[in-house]
């Protein structure tokens, strides 16, 4: 008789500790981050704009008998901003460049270009 009262009252202790516990709590919402990506190429440029989450990436691909441009650009939120990771192919003509970037920039109003001097360059900005 006494070990089902014991089991009875740790049942009723269960279930009223777990009606009086705490939903955990869900991240933050994820913003959008509005991107805009101009590939230069001597004297070509290509731009695209892109919408990503703010802990999200997108991707543009485009690719015609001229050139080719393949760019990865991913998104993390931070304390000073948020912090891009940009990887990127293209290829116009026979010649082609690899780039591979990460940076802590402003949510919007950012503007920076990253690349070979004198050669292809991927201008990005947070708009």
């Amino acid at each position: 008789m006494l070990n089902k009262t014991i089991v009875a009252g740790c049942v009723l202790a269960c279930l009223y500790g777990s009606a009086r516990a705490q939903p955990a709590l869900a991240p933050p919402p994820s913003q959008s981050v509005r991107l805009s990506l101009a590939i230069k190429a001597g004297a070509d440029v290509r731009t695209h704009e892109l919408v990503i989450s703010e802990r999200g990436c997108g991707i543009v691909k485009e690719k015609t008998p001229q050139y080719e441009d393949d760019v990865r650009i991913c998104s993390v939120p931070t304390t000073h901003g948020l912090s891009l990771e940009i990887e990127g192919f293209t290829r116009v003509g026979a010649t082609e460049y690899r780039q591979r970037s990460e940076m802590i920039v402003a949510r919007k109003g950012a503007s920076f270009e990253i690349g070979r001097t004198n050669g292809t360059r991927f201008a990005v900005k947070t708009l």
